[in-house]
């Protein structure tokens, strides 16, 4: 913890290096609406219900002994994201595909342009054999658009962005690879934001609705979280949010509870953020 005098002292002294080192975090911490004029957000975090299928699914990858702590974790967001892509069972339909159906049919009763962000697996999940694509019912006028890894970087991601940016371009539909939201991409026009997985911290959650939530914005934003219930998205969520609070408390001077302690310590055992 530093006192104002110490700091002080470090900005009178021109210490850069520490003074970066301290003030950083904290920077980071702001959420953009705590430092610019911008419409409110609003966010709703949807809990789906898996079926039947879908959770023995999961049970039958916890069981699997071949297969270690980290593949049983990747293979299970990999069957929650959509069960035909892991080539088991493939007439599953996967429930958040039909949640997310639903959330659309709503959102363009209103909307003009709808932003999906899809952490990993993007191959199969947006432009493999069985993509998500398929479960979804749209209006007829809706295009459909994608950015992901294979996407041309200079040219075909600017394209879509800017015909996705362009008030006459009609109502679209953007999925996007979470993955490849760099500084600089800026998806302003979307009046809704739909989050079809999280990541494991906060921050990646953050950067990508801060494609859509940022200076120069005119219009409040809606914000669909999808989580499968009782599944590894749900401790997730949790642990994300948990972690975030532990971090806050720790920049900030606050006590930390054991349990914060532990979970900032394999936090830096394993190498996250």
């Amino acid at each position: 913890h530093l006192s104002n005098k110490d700091l002080a002292y470090m900005m009178i002294n021109g210490d850069v290096r520490e003074l970066r080192g301290f003030l950083l975090p904290r920077m980071q911490m702001k959420k953009i609406e705590d430092c610019v004029d911008i419409p409110p957000l609003d966010e709703t975090v949807h809990y789906i219900e898996i079926s039947e299928a879908e959770a023995d699914l999961q049970r039958l990858n916890v069981e699997d002994d071949e297969l270690d702590f980290s593949t049983k974790i990747q293979t299970a967001r990999k069957m929650l994201l959509n069960p035909a892509t892991v080539d088991v069972f493939p007439a599953i339909v996967p429930s958040k595909a039909i949640a997310l159906n639903n959330i659309l049919q709503e959102s363009f009763v209103t909307s003009e342009k709808v932003v999906i962000f899809v952490i990993d697996f993007k191959e199969e999940v947006l432009t493999g054999k069985s993509t998500i694509e398929d479960f979804l019912t749209l209006p007829d006028d809706v295009s459909i658009r994608w950015i992901h890894g294979d996407t041309e970087i200079h040219k075909e991601r600017y394209r879509i962005q800017q015909e996705f940016q362009d008030p006459g371009s009609g109502r679209i539909l953007l999925i996007v690879n979470g993955m490849v939201t760099d500084v600089g991409v800026d998806f302003s026009a979307a009046d809704e934001a739909i989050i079809y997985n999280e990541g494991w911290t906060v921050s990646e959650k953050r950067q990508e609705i801060g494609r859509c939530h940022r200076p120069g914005r005119t219009k409040s934003l809606k914000v669909h979280t999808l989580i499968a219930a009782g599944t590894v998205e749900t401790a997730m969520h949790q642990y994300a949010k948990k972690k975030e609070s532990a971090i806050s408390k720790l920049l900030y001077g606050v006590p930390l509870s054991e349990l914060e302690q532990n979970l900032l310590k394999a936090a830096e055992d394993d190498g996250s953020d």
